[in-house]
């Protein structure tokens, strides 16, 4: 289970697939085939297929806020029980072609609108922290936000501020609330969301809070080591 704010699906469609295997979504239809590996889209006379999918999901997205509709289709992928995500943006104004595809670690892409930048926001997670994840427990991921200029997808997490504090007091609630055992033992269980706090403290901005807090709940003599691999991740 991941724990995620804002998921208010603003301006989109999500069609829940394998159950449909063919979907007009306005003028645009979607087909997949029979085992849910491939997501075939038609379009304005174009016809896209993309390969290799497992369990897709379509969003319908304005992501640009340009009123011409991108198409996003998520792939979830399971492997040594650990789930994991993939997204690929389409466009569908002029030609159909893929714009960009993107890893999202263990947390399933999802589409916000952002009161502060009036924008649509594309979230997804870092990949890199999945090592973190018990593969047979609970996985989180920091929140990592984009946005698409019309030609492609680039990082917005210095744009907006309220998505990561929100996430993170939620994050925190939990953390609080895991019974402690041993002071390293509790951290090395929780890696994964102790560094996802962290890193969503850093994307807001808040460099201090991130080492405070990250000083008080990790709590093994490779402090130093952990927190180079997360300030090395996020180019720090």
């Amino acid at each position: 289970m991941i724990s995620i704010m804002y998921k208010f699906f603003i301006c989109f469609l999500v069609l829940i697939i394998p159950e449909i295997r063919g979907q007009s979504l306005d003028d645009v239809n979607i087909l997949i085939n029979k085992d849910s590996t491939s997501v075939t889209v038609k379009y304005s006379g174009q016809t896209l297929s993309i390969d290799g999918l497992s369990s897709p999901k379509i969003l319908g997205a304005e992501l640009n806020n340009d009123d011409k509709s991108e198409l996003i289709v998520t792939s979830k992928n399971k492997q040594s029980g650990l789930t994991t995500f993939s997204a690929y943006i389409l466009n569908l104004y002029d030609s159909l072609y893929v714009i960009d595809s993107v890893k999202s670690g263990v947390l399933e892409p999802f589409m916000t609108y952002s009161d502060e930048i009036s924008s649509n926001l594309l979230i997804i997670g870092y990949p890199e922290l999945d090592s973190l994840n018990l593969a047979n427990g609970t996985s989180y991921s920091p929140l990592n936000v984009l946005m698409y200029d019309g030609s492609k997808l680039y990082s917005a997490n210095d744009e907006v501020y309220n998505i990561f504090i929100v996430e993170t007091e939620e994050l925190t609630g939990i953390l609080d609330s895991k019974p402690i055992i041993t002071d390293c033992q509790f951290s090395r269980e929780h890696s994964s969301l102790i560094a996802s706090i962290y890193i969503n403290y850093v994307n807001a901005g808040e460099l201090s809070l991130a080492t405070m807090f990250l000083k008080n709940y990790y709590l093994c003599t490779d402090y130093i080591v952990f927190k180079d691999y997360l300030r090395n991740l996020l180019g720090l």
